[in-house]
């Protein structure tokens, strides 16, 4: 459903905008993972990096992360998105290296 992936990404561009600091950088990718039979869009942004102890449940309805506390919002957000890949039968997922904060959308493809 085109509709809601393009509400998925909205989502997690907003966030990105949305928590990384002024001169802070955010960055879009896309690229196949052929040995995997994957494409996978990426979404980064420098700024305040989801902390570890969050990580297992930013996924989760209603929940407000350490860092997004300071931020107005339901906590929804995430959850949905993540709601939204998963009836597409695909894959999300979230990593914090490099001072970046990165989600990670897999579509297979095979």
């Amino acid at each position: 459903d085109e509709k809601l992936l393009i509400r998925a990404l909205e989502n997690l561009s907003s966030n990105a905008l949305r928590y990384s600091e002024k001169g802070g950088e955010i960055f879009f990718n896309a690229e196949s993972a052929a040995q995997d039979g994957k494409i996978e869009i990426k979404i980064s942004n420098t700024g305040a990096l989801i902390q570890e102890k969050d990580i297992p449940f930013i996924f989760d309805p209603f929940f407000r992360g350490s860092n997004s506390r300071r931020e107005k919002g339901t906590g929804l957000g995430l959850s949905i998105v993540k709601s939204i890949i998963e009836s597409h039968a695909w894959s999300i997922s979230v990593s914090t290296e490099n001072q970046l904060t990165t989600f990670v959308i897999a579509i297979p493809y095979n």
